[in-house]
């Protein structure tokens, strides 16, 4: 598993982000677990 560390914006504020992810040989494709917001879940269908 490979970890990715970046920041986002919320508002004024700079908020860290960590992105685990393992990236392996196969047929493209993703999935977001965790807290995520609604309109994330919406744009990846």
């Amino acid at each position: 598993m490979k970890q990715l560390l970046c920041a986002t914006l919320e508002g004024n504020e700079a908020k860290n982000v960590e992105v685990q992810f393992t990236a392996t040989k196969g047929l493209p494709a993703f999935s977001i677990v965790g807290m995520v917001n609604t309109a994330i879940t919406e744009s990846t269908c």
